[in-house]
């Protein structure tokens, strides 16, 4: 068999059998754009941050945005000080390893805001 009919072969099993991605996704956003503005303490292993993350609404009534953030436990994880959207505070929760963002009403189908997260922690 040469290398030709060797990689056919490969990418035809590979068809057959895709891998599934596991991950569970927010229906109603699109995550278009993330910055991150990080400093970090190697003496403390403290991390400051600032994440901007722009999301699309894809869905109409889409009220809350929730992104994956590490909770704190044993020492280790993020505390979120505040978020914001438009300049304005945004009720947040986080626990689980689960920033759940809470917007006052649903932005109408395809309108983009960003959300500007601050956290700490090791």
């Amino acid at each position: 068999m040469n290398f030709r009919a060797l990689l056919l072969l490969s990418s035809g099993i590979a068809a057959a059998h895709p891998a599934a991605d596991p991950y569970t996704r927010q229906a109603g956003i699109d995550a278009i754009h993330y910055a991150f503005q990080l400093a970090l303490n190697d003496s403390t292993d403290q991390i400051e941050g600032t994440a901007t993350v722009a999301i699309r609404f894809v869905q109409r009534g889409t009220t809350s945005v929730w992104l994956d953030l590490a909770s704190q436990a044993g020492g280790k994880g993020m505390t979120v000080t505040d978020v914001s959207m438009a300049g304005a505070l945004v009720p947040f929760e986080h626990r689980g390893d689960r920033l759940r963002m809470t917007i006052g009403s649903a932005p109408a189908v395809n309108a983009e805001q960003s959300f500007v997260i601050r956290y700490r922690g090791i």
